[in-house]
């Protein structure tokens, strides 16, 4: 084990002084905020001034022996919070230089006192009295502290953690190097792209866990309203809830120009949370604060914060002062039980507790938009993976609508509902009304492309689709836009989305789609097995058919996907399986299926002729009658869509 520093000893560097005795890290005789971890290993670094630290040895001092934890990623977390914390640059460093493959070593001059000592020395002219050094917790002198443009709360979610006073020369400095700085790969999309990770647990205990979520959460939830920032779901982060991650290293993963992290502890009864914004394209921290407040006090924390939400990231991205009104809850319990649904995994089991929780809520504080938000989409994984069935699809639409009546400048819809229940035309009038109120938001766009889909206006999707692509690259709901391109045929378009999900079970089972229509058996085959272990049963019929089972097996597996697909409230799903039912030469199944689908809105023209996997059924004198079912739908849509537009105008469209 590496030697403990001595406590008797007080370390001088630059500015900087550090008193393991006292825990404090001071400048210029100003407190500087840093947590446990990082002190220890600057410590060692200072007790050992030009020497190489290991890696092993650091290991050996931040956890003890049989602790399980990422040591890689965990440690380079903590070495980013103390360059933070001593204004180190790891590219060009003053103090801190990393040897690559073996540790680290401090380069500075280091002035070592014993504590004795330094009380002779301390003078009262100097910051001291009475031998005892007066410490002060600033994050800028008083006199140059920036104030946050006014801006109105109607309560907001939990903004936890986000905002720095910033010292007007420190912010002009950073907006200079914003706009001298060369635009990396990542930043070649939108400029202000953001992506919130789950915080970490510092030591607040496991009841404060739900907060890693419940905090990132309600930062994505209010940075919506930023017009001029583009935020990812947080969706789309909790897979780093599992290990910590460098803020860098996710930010180019999720395709971002900024990644917001942070982490909490609890302290002498308080809860401290801080939360830091780094660039990027040259990994560099750009803000970090720190809030104090009564854990009890949650409501209060997330105001306070959202206070400093403005000036910290939106001003300091030289954003747009946000004008709408914020939500806010007014129950204290009521709050509570929201953070801690959102922090509750969405598998169907647990999900249906989050229900639970968020009715529960919202008895007690009925007019929260996000509280509603999140029943609304709870509701909806409920009624289409799990047994939730038509009542939750019903509650999700409700929710929607009382989310959207809240808050008419949020992106609460239920348009998703309306189109896979077959009311296309009634999805269209929502969607046009929610561009013409964000026309900047991504998911509008979606929304819009998710209606042109069903409508058969495979162009006018994949527009749509491009359109949301280009405002956030990294958002994984936009998966779904692969399905334009595979009937468009335009199959490299298509897998572009399908990145957005990773190797998710509902990726893999497209890729069988894609693969099935390139005549790519081989794969699709593999795809589909690996679809069927991961719950999407309906894929058996392709497995069944490339794998030439015997035909009595084959009739028994397609009379299953017929009969679920016939009771599926998707339309478009049943379409999918109408056309596997097709490849599987399940001909009259086949059209009994597809013929429900385009009764139930699913307006296929041109792709019945498009599609290869109908090849089978395309000859029969059935098909030419669905043919035109299908003309007829999509004509209705269209004459409802010219009316709707001359009394809806969407501001982008």
């Amino acid at each position: 084990m590496p030697r403990e520093v001595t406590s008797s000893k007080v370390f001088r560097f630059g500015l900087f002084e550090a008193d393991p005795a006292n825990n404090a890290l001071t400048r210029n005789g100003l407190r500087v905020k840093i947590q446990d971890q990082p002190f220890r290993v600057l410590l060692l670094l200072l007790d050992r001034p030009g020497e190489i630290v290991s890696r092993e040895e650091l290991r050996q001092q931040l956890w003890h022996e049989g602790t399980f934890v990422d040591f890689d990623g965990s440690l380079n977390v903590i070495l980013k919070k103390l360059r933070a914390a001593i204004d180190d640059d790891s590219d060009n460093p003053r103090f801190v230089e990393t040897v690559p493959r073996r540790g680290y070593r401090f380069i500075a001059p280091v002035d070592v006192h014993e504590r004795d000592e330094m009380s002779r020395r301390n003078q009262p002219a100097n910051g001291h009295r009475n031998g005892t050094t007066q410490v002060m917790e600033v994050s800028a002198p008083e006199a140059v502290k920036t104030k946050a443009p006014p801006f109105r709360l109607r309560p907001l979610s939990l903004v936890v953690g986000v905002a720095a006073i910033f010292a007007i020369s420190v912010v002009v400095f950073i907006a200079v190097r914003l706009r001298g700085s060369k635009k990396s790969d990542v930043e070649s999309g939108t400029e202000s792209s953001i992506a919130v990770l789950p915080f970490s647990n510092g030591g607040a205990g496991s009841d404060f866990d739900y907060l890693r979520f419940a905090i990132a959460s309600d930062i994505v939830t209010d940075l919506t309203y930023a017009r001029s920032i583009s935020v990812r779901p947080f969706a789309s982060t909790t897979r780093f809830a599992a290990i910590p991650i460098d803020p860098e290293t996710a930010g180019r993963q999720m395709k971002v120009s900024y990644v917001i992290s942070g982490d909490f502890v609890q302290e002498n009864g308080k809860l401290n949370v801080t939360a830091e914004l780094t660039r990027v394209s040259d990994d560099r921290l750009l803000w970090r604060d720190t809030l104090v407040a009564d854990p009890t006090q949650l409501m209060k924390l997330h105001e306070d914060m959202a206070e400093r939400l403005q000036s910290g990231v939106v001003g300091t991205l030289g954003g747009k002062a946000i004008k709408e009104d914020i939500p806010v809850p007014h129950n204290p319990r009521a709050y509570d039980l929201y953070l801690r649904s959102v922090a509750v995994p969405r598998d169907p089991v647990p999900n249906k507790a989050a229900i639970s929780a968020l009715n529960e809520a919202l008895a007690e504080d009925p007019d929260y938009a996000p509280a509603w938000r999140e029943l609304a989409w709870r509701a909806y994984l409920d009624a289409s993976y799990s047994t939730g069935g038509e009542k939750l699809y019903q509650v999700s639409a409700d929710a929607s609508a009382r989310a959207a009546a809240l808050d008419p400048n949020g992106t609460a819809n239920s348009i998703t509902i309306r189109i896979e229940h077959g009311n296309v035309e009634e999805g269209f009038d929502e969607a046009l009304r929610l561009l013409s109120r964000r026309p900047d938001a991504s998911n509008a766009h979606f929304e819009m492309s998710y209606v042109y889909r069903y409508a058969g206006l495979l162009d006018q999707a994949a527009q749509e689709c491009n359109t949301s692509l280009a405002i956030d690259p990294g958002d994984y709901l936009f998966r779904s836009c692969s399905k334009v391109f595979i009937y468009k045929k335009n199959y490299p378009r298509a897998q572009l989305f399908l990145n957005l999900d990773g190797n998710s079970g509902w990726t893999v089972r497209e890729q069988m789609q894609a693969a099935l229509r390139q005549q790519n058996y081989e794969m699709a085959l593999a795809m589909g097995i690996i679809a069927i272990e991961s719950g999407y049963k309906d894929s058996q019929l392709v497995v069944t058919r490339l794998e030439h089972k015997p035909a009595a097996e084959m009739s028994k597996v397609a009379a299953k996907a017929e009969s679920d697909a016939l009771q599926q409230a998707d339309s478009e799903e049943a379409y999918e399986v109408a056309a596997m039912l097709s490849f599987a030469g399940q001909t009259d199944r086949s059209l009994r299926v597809l013929k429900n689908a385009i009764h139930r809105g699913y307006c296929a023209t041109p792709l019945l002729d498009l599609d290869p996997l109908l090849s089978n059924v395309s000859t029969q004198p059935e098909f030419q009658q669905i043919r035109t079912i299908s003309a007829s739908c999509q004509q209705s849509f269209l004459n409802h869509m010219k009316s709707a537009q001359t009394r809806i105008s969407p501001s982008s469209n």
